[in-house]
Order: C-alpha cells, then structure tokens, then sequence
C-alpha cells in the first residue's frame, strides 16, 4: 500500500510539470500579436499577465473591441518582397467628427522624440506613423509651440564665397544657427558645386558668425546658381516644415518624388495683332515744395519770369495746379517754362513744357468728326474743331472717335490717328492710314471674296458690332493690302479684339509623322480653317511649329487645345518629339518612370531624417511609399482620338481606397533600384487618409503635402493635399506647403508605456 501510495505521488508530480511544461511551450509559441504572460512557482504556482505591449496590437484589439478601426481587405503590398506581405492590416476608421475626435486622442506615440500618430498596420506587421512635431515633457499636446524646420526652397545667385558645414549648431537663447561638422571655405562653380549638395551655410563669408536663417543646399543648378532650403526656428510643431514639391513646373515630370527627362511644354498660341498706337499731349512729374510757383508769368526778352514767386511749402493745401514753375528751388526766369494742369494719380502733376514766347492757349490740336479719303493715299479731316491743350485736359472724354492728323494745324496727312480712347495726358488710336486686305476664304495661300479695310473701319465694326459686323465672315488676311499671301504670312483671324484681332500663322496637323532618319513628315495634313474642329484635331496631333511646314527636324506633338479668351489662355500645348521618336506614350515615360533625379520634397525629407533618424534606423521598416503616377485618363495623349480638350489625370484623382501601388517605378523603397530611397521615409498616401473616412482624424493647423498626383492642368502639376478642415485637396505642386513625413515601425515594436492620448502617448523603447 505504502509502494502504491509513494507510485501515485510520483505520478502526479510527473503531470504536473509535463502540464508546466506545455503552459511554458504554448506560451512561448505565442507570438508578438498575443499577450505576454509570465509564470512564477513560489509553492503554489500561479500565472500572471503583462500588459500587452505590442504597437501592432493596439489596432488589432481596436477593431476586436468593435471600436474606432477597421481590418483592410483590399489589395496591398507593403514590400518590395512581397513573400513578406503576410500580416493583416488595420486602420483607424471614423464615422462623424466626435469619433474622429476620439482616434486622435488614441493613436499618439512618441518615438526618437518625436510626436506620431499612427495611421494604420502593414502587411509585414509594422506600424505607419505620421509626424506630429517634437514631443513636450514626453506629452503630444496642441499647445506645443514651434521649432526648428524647413521654410521654403528658392534659386540662389552663388557667385559669393561662403563658409559650408556638414551639419549646424542652433543657440535657443539668440534664436541664432552657425554651420558645424566638417566645414569648409569654398566658391560654387561645376567643380565645387555638386559636392557642396548637401550640406548647411549661412550664406556668408565668416564661420563664426551666426545667422537667424541657415540654408541647406538641395541641389545644384548651374555653375552660379543652387537650390536652397531655408531653415529657421519658427515652425509650427505639426510638420518638419514648408517646402515645395517641386519648384520647378511646366511638366508631368514634376509629379514625380523622382523623375526623369523634363520634356517641358510648349505653346502654339494665338498671336496679337495690336493696331494701336499711344501719343503723348502732357507730361506728368513730381514736384517739390522747395521749388519756386506762381499763378502769372512775364515774357520778358527773350525768356519767361516768374511774378511774385513763392515757395511750393508757403501755397495753401499743396496743390500747385494752375502755377508755372521752372522746377528749381533757385531759378525763376528762363526760356522754357512748367504749366501745371492739375494732379495725376500719383501725386504727380500733369504739365506742358511752354518755349518762348508762347502761351497755354497757343498749343492747339486740329480734331475732326470725319476725314475724306483724297484717293492718293493721303486724307483731308473734316468738320474740325481747334482744341487748346487746356481744353484737352478740362474735357478729354470727348474726343474720343474722332480724327487727327496729330499736330496743331495740320489737316491733311497720309496717316490721320483715329482716336480710341483718351486720358488727360495721352490718347491711343489706330492709324487710319494703314490698310490691310480680307478675305472670307483662301485657295492655297490665295486670299478668297476679299475686302481692303482701313484700321478705323476695322476698329468701328468691332465697336459697334459686338465682334461680329460687316467683317465677321472675313477670316484670312496675310496683313497687307496683297490677296496673294506666302506661307509665312498668311493668318486666319480667329478672334476680333478692340485693338485689332488674335491670329494663327499658317500650320498644318498630321494624324501621325513619320521619320526617314533626318526629318518628321506629317501624315494625311489638315490646315488652319480647321483649328477650332475638334472632330479633326482630336485625331490630328502632330505638327511642325514652322509656319506653313509639313515636314521638320523635329515634329510637335499636341496634347491640350485651349481658346479660353477670358483666362487670357490661347492656343495648343505641345511637347517636342524628337530623334525618330513618334510614339507620345514614350515621352510620357521618359518623364514618369526612369526616376534620375530627386524632387525637393525627396532631398528635403531624406535630410531631415539624416538629422533626425538615422540613429533610430533600426527600429524602422522599409516599407513601400507609393507616389501613384498611374495614370487614369491619357485624353489628349492619345493619337487614336484623344480628347484635347480635357486635362491629363491620374489614378489617384478619383476616390481609391486600394493600397497597391501597379507600376513598380512608383513603389519607393530602400531596397527598390527603380525608385529607390537613400533613407526609410515618405509621405502619406491619399488612399491611406482616404481609410480614416472622416476629416476630423486628417485635420492639422496647416494643409500639409501627400504623395499622390491629381492631374496636370495646361503647365502646372497638381498634387493632392489635406487641407485644415481635413478635407483632400489639391495645389500646384510648387507651393510651399506643410510636410508631416511618414515612417514604418518594424513588426514586434513595443511600446513602454502610455495609452496613446495626447498626454500620455504610447513611448516607444530603444534602448
């Protein structure tokens, strides 16, 4: 009995520990995502938990709890490898403005002492944070004050020799930066230039003197001129600062966080045909109270003097109007005298210079209701009045439509002015001298049903016709009194203006070029009288910006056609196609996919994480930021029909919530050679704020960059950004705007405390 007692005892004892050893391998195949437990054998054993530590998981239990995040079920890869693409992800999802509220007093962490708020998981378990600003007493509140940060980009003139460091010192006390690291002394030109990229100056000849601003060179531009970025200690705390995206534009290049060639946009625009010219009937000057006026003058021998003269300071309220003056604080006789008429808008006076010995009243202009054409190229003006200058000034509005030969006595001349409009010291006219041939239709570069027009008629039927008239049906001119034009000359009107008309040179459109080695000719040519056709243009993109050529060196291929009068926008936009080139696709490439050289956003972002992160690196993932150039309608940049009236737009334009990045040009990684970061940052994407569903988690104090393009509007690239209200919205991408970075924590980051509201933020351990 006593044996069979001590066998169970033994026999327990051996179920015990194998039930000991099973708790401690279940608990040790638990993972990150799993909580952490403990076990202690003190006599009795017990089991005791830790609070689960696992950033990751803060999202996970979140949306377990049926709380304020959602799990992702669409498309996604968060690595270049995409064998690694395994974890769920989750987000944080808001459905009104309190929820909103709520998230944001949820998702702070603190890391490399900085503020985060955390956006969503990754697919390789990592946590995607967006900058917040620098930490407070280990706290994330909204009434940190600003620091330290990036304040615009500009060209600089670098002719000057300046002092250069690898790094820079800040003095909080005098609010005063000096540059430190490894400094040198050095002149900007091709040699030294590159390899001053990089680095910080003060822009000034003196080490140890310190400057309220310092500047960080982004990039190299030409043997005089650099990129700068400035950086002062004014910054709000919500974003590392202000910078473009790109300060320069006029291409779909400039979307890119990389890009390649430029192939910068051209126009093929209306030109101006002004008719008018300006002459001038009084000047106007400033006038000083130390001068010498007066109301009366002498002729007195051969010059004029001044009765009772006074200074400017003793004349009552200042106003010299109707007082001769020679301008001088000490002469008051001479030869040539000043006549104030009256002020000008500037404080000025108008005057008339008056030369011994005549008076005001002697200067006289001939101004006539009609003119007869004499039939010998010269004209006689008809039903005239004499016009004294003073007249002129007192009732300059109605002379306005009238003619003259634009001197004081003359009345016949072979270029009468027809007066358009008037102002106390000048009117602008046509000349009605000048004539130019009209015709209603063209053969070859023959004017057609014409008509020889004088410029005043020209300018009358405009006038009195609301652009329309006895000319509307007019359309070519080679703007001569010739019907026989050349291909260079010959014009078709497109639009009648008051001073004239806007005009298209001779130009022919192919459906396509072809290219035999040395030259581009067009393929099946349409000619101007089909400009405003969309039904031809919009198969007909190619042409040789030569007037009147069919075949050139390099062809032009159009991708927007505008005639929007009141924006002041005319024409076509075109981009060169050159070295046998023939396909727009290829040119679209060129600029969207070989990623050759960074933006400034690019060189901005990776020189603050240097500064900032580059000790904390290993703590980071490389994860995939996308800058979506995918491109969602070509419209004008297809051959086949494209619309040229439409904008270029790219995918991210529209509302997507998918999180997979199609051209792998555009997923910027470390470890990606077609784009491919130096350090592990980025920005937020539109689809990633998209997931938050409501404005409220996207507000900050200021609109801030994302990285997704919107579209490309004639010259200027658009990007998407979030605005203060929360709201996604779009500017050019040259605009200086806020930049709230974006990193990935690595999978298994713990946090040591906190509960990821603004006073007590989840803290992250390093160390």
């Amino acid at each position: 009995m006593k044996r069979r007692k001590r066998r169970r005892k033994l026999h327990t004892r051996k179920v015990l520990l194998l039930n000991m050893v099973l708790v401690v391998f279940v608990f040790l195949g638990i993972g990150y995502s799993f909580l952490t437990t403990e076990l202690t054998i003190d006599g009795d054993m017990s089991v005791k938990k830790y609070v689960d530590t696992s950033l990751y998981n803060v999202l996970k239990k979140e949306v377990e709890a049926n709380g304020l995040a959602k799990e992702y079920t669409g498309d996604h890869q968060d690595s270049i490898d995409a064998s690694l693409s395994t974890e769920k992800i989750y987000h944080w999802y808001g459905n009104n403005a309190t929820e909103g509220a709520s998230i944001l007093n949820k998702n702070n962490v603190i890391f490399a002492n900085q503020c985060w708020q955390m956006m969503r998981t990754t697919d390789t378990g990592g946590v995607k944070m967006m900058y917040n600003g620098e930490a407070e007493n280990n706290q994330c509140l909204t009434t940190r004050g600003n620091h330290i940060g990036y304040d615009g980009a500009f060209s600089k003139d670098m002719t000057s020799d300046y002092w250069y460091g690898t790094d820079y010192t800040y003095d909080s006390t005098n609010n005063v930066f000096n540059v430190s690291g490894t400094t040198e002394f050095s002149s900007w030109n091709a040699t030294t230039g590159p390899n001053l990229v990089g680095k910080y100056t003060c822009g000034h000849s003196l080490l140890d003197s310190p400057c309220s601003t310092i500047y960080y060179v982004e990039s190299y531009v030409s043997p005089t001129t650099a990129t700068l970025v400035s950086i002062d200690s004014d910054i709000n705390y919500s974003k590392i600062g202000n910078l473009p995206f790109n300060l320069d534009f006029n291409s779909p290049a400039y979307l890119g966080y990389m890009y390649g060639d430029i192939h910068e946009f051209q126009d093929l625009t209306l030109t101006e045909e002004d008719m008018t010219e300006v002459s001038r009937l009084l000047i106007d000057d400033s006038m000083d109270a130390n001068y010498y006026y007066s109301k009366t003058i002498n002729k007195n021998g051969s010059s004029y003097s001044l009765i009772n003269p006074i200074l400017g300071s003793n004349i009552p309220n200042g106003d010299y109007s109707g007082y001769y003056t020679f301008a001088s604080s000490s002469v008051t006789s001479g030869t040539e005298i000043k006549y104030l008429f009256g002020k000008d808008d500037e404080n000025g006076y108008y005057y008339k210079n008056l030369n011994y010995p005549l008076e005001v009243n002697d200067y006289v202009i001939a101004i006539a209701n009609n003119m007869i054409d004499n039939g010998n190229d010269t004209y006689t003006l008809d039903d005239i009045s004499y016009v004294t200058i003073t007249d002129w000034y007192n009732n300059y509005a109605n002379y306005e439509k009238k003619y003259t030969c634009g001197d004081y006595y003359t009345t016949t001349c072979s270029h009468p002015s027809y007066i358009i409009s008037t102002k106390p010291d000048i009117y602008e006219y046509v000349d009605s001298g000048i004539k130019f041939m009209i015709g209603k239709n063209k053969s070859g570069t023959t004017l057609t049903d014409t008509l020889l027009v004088r410029r005043d008629e020209w300018y009358d039927d405009y006038s009195s016709a609301n652009n329309v008239g006895n000319f509307g049906e007019y359309k070519y001119t080679c703007n001569t009194t010739s019907a026989n034009c050349t291909d260079q000359n010959l014009r078709m009107i497109y639009y009648k203006t008051e001073k004239g008309y806007y005009y298209l040179y001779n130009h022919y459109w192919g459906s396509s070029a072809t290219w035999d080695g040395t030259k581009y000719t067009l393929v099946n040519p349409i000619g101007i009288e089909n400009y405003d056709n969309f039904t031809e243009l919009n198969t007909h993109h190619y042409t040789c910006v030569e007037w009147g050529a069919t075949s050139c060196t390099r062809v032009a291929y159009i991708y927007n056609y505008s005639l929007e009068f009141n924006f002041s926008v005319y024409g076509e936009k075109y981009v060169y196609l050159e070295n046998g080139v023939t396909d727009p696709s290829q040119v679209l490439s060129d600029m969207l996919d070989k990623n050759t050289t960074n933006s400034v956003m690019k060189n901005g972002l990776e020189s603050w994480y240097k500064r900032n992160l580059l000790s904390y690196d290993d703590y980071i993932e490389d994860t995939i930021y996308c800058n979506n150039r995918e491109i969602s309608n070509l419209y004008g940049w297809d051959p086949n029909g494209g619309d040229l009236a439409t904008r270029l737009t790219y995918e991210d334009n529209e509302v997507n919530t998918d999180l997979y990045c199609t051209k792998v040009t555009d997923r910027f990684s470390v470890n990606n050679p077609q784009a491919q970061l130096t350090y592990k940052i980025g920005l937020p994407t539109f689809s990633e704020v998209n997931l938050l569903n409501t404005d409220s988690v996207r507000t900050s104090t200021d609109w801030y960059w994302l990285f997704s393009p919107n579209y490309m509007h004639w010259y200027t690239p658009f990007i998407l950004v979030v605005d203060t209200n929360g709201s996604v919205s779009y500017v050019p991408s040259f605009e200086p705007g806020a930049v709230r970075p974006v990193i990935s924590l690595k999978a298994g980051t713990k946090y040591l405390s906190g509960d990821g509201s603004m006073a007590t933020p989840y803290i992250i351990t390093t160390g």
